[in-house]
């Protein structure tokens, strides 16, 4: 596997087929790459505030999944100094709920029928000091 930054001439294909968020100017992220250099997993981030950015993910490679989401937290804690993450899932998306909550999100809120006609939206939040994916010097570091 190979861990690239998210390059919108390159992996915008790619991400518009596995990702149903709109891709912007501002947006940032990770691509992991099998050893044929075929996009298999995919971290992003948009909405970016002072402290938080919103993160989206999508995974193909179970296998890519632990060093690219290691690269993502590390960019967007470390490099873009940043306290949070936010991720919003809709409640029948089972797989994605499970893995951001494996990754470490934790629910913040729920939106009653926020997605759909029973189905609510889940808001979730990553806090820079409990992201078991950074080093622990890391996860104490003030954001400025």
């Amino acid at each position: 596997m190979n861990y690239v930054p998210f390059d919108l001439f390159k992996h915008l294909d790619y991400v518009q087929a596995v990702l149903t968020v709109p891709i912007s100017a501002v947006t940032r992220g990770v691509v992991a790459l099998d050893d044929k250099n075929i996009p298999c997993g995919v971290c992003l981030a948009d909405g970016w505030t002072d402290t938080a950015c919103n993160a989206h993910l999508a995974i193909q490679n179970p296998m890519c999944l632990r060093k690219l989401f290691s690269e993502f937290a590390h960019y967007i804690f470390v490099t873009c100094d940043k306290a949070m993450m936010i991720g919003i899932v809709e409640a029948s998306h089972v797989k994605a709920l499970k893995l951001d909550k494996n990754i470490g999100f934790k629910e913040i809120y729920r939106l009653k029928d926020g997605y759909a006609a029973g189905v609510d939206q889940i808001i979730l939040r990553l806090n820079k000091a409990d992201c078991r994916f950074l080093a622990p010097d890391y996860r104490l570091q003030e954001v400025a």
